[in-house]
């Protein structure tokens, strides 16, 4: 099927979905119980829960950067590092995987700051493009990493929570830590899990 073809099927896609599912996003000022999560999970629609966290220790302790240096410090991490902030993207008609490298966390906040400090925040920029600030490094591993690389922030969240265990009648089987800046870009695609997203610091857009 040529480009074109694809786009307009995609574009098809999306309206045929908006009108049977709408487009709105739900917002529930508390969390929910396991029979309305449950049915939100069969209903396969995107909500917004609000103050499931609230006495989570790392909804304080994580957005301290001190913090986490002092606990991760030189611990190792894995981390993807692009040129533009796409990471598991199509590039040229091809799906390209990101360069990884293993450095220490304290290392990674230190590229954190330098990009911030040289990045020029009127520069007009395009994701896909070079992206200012140099390379764009993005914690972004799959693997269940809060259990691994992360265990020692093990402490500050609970084992599971506990609506979505109770509907589902299984806890997570991953429980990830990523952590980025505003460069970083995931590409459109679709995952075979109920996910639960937790913003802990800064904002996470999802272009449904």
């Amino acid at each position: 099927m040529s480009p074109p073809r694809i786009l307009d099927a995609l574009s098809r896609l999306a309206s045929e979905a908006r009108e049977l599912l709408g487009t709105e996003v739900v917002r529930l000022p508390r969390p929910p119980s396991p029979l309305e999560f449950l049915r939100i999970v069969t209903a396969n629609k995107p909500v917004v829960f609000q103050h499931v966290a609230d006495d989570w220790d790392a909804l304080r302790n994580w957005r301290d950067s001190d913090y986490l240096d002092r606990l991760l410090g030189e611990g190792e991490v894995t981390v993807a590092v692009t040129p533009n902030g796409w990471a598991d993207a199509v590039v040229d008609g091809r799906f390209v995987l990101p360069y990884e490298e293993s450095m220490s966390f304290s290392n990674l906040l230190r590229k954190f700051v330098t990009a911030n400090d040289e990045r020029d925040a009127t520069k007009e920029w395009q994701a896909g493009e070079a992206a200012p600030g140099g390379p764009v490094y993005y914690v972004q591993s799959q693997n269940n990493n809060l259990h691994k690389e992360f265990a020692e922030l093990l402490q500050d969240v609970p084992a599971h929570i506990g609506f979505a265990t109770e509907a589902l009648d299984r806890e997570p089987d991953a429980v990830n830590f990523w952590m980025g800046d505003s460069r970083a870009t995931t590409s459109l695609h679709k995952d075979h899990y109920e996910n639960l997203y937790l913003v802990i610091a800064g904002v996470k857009t999802f272009t449904l």
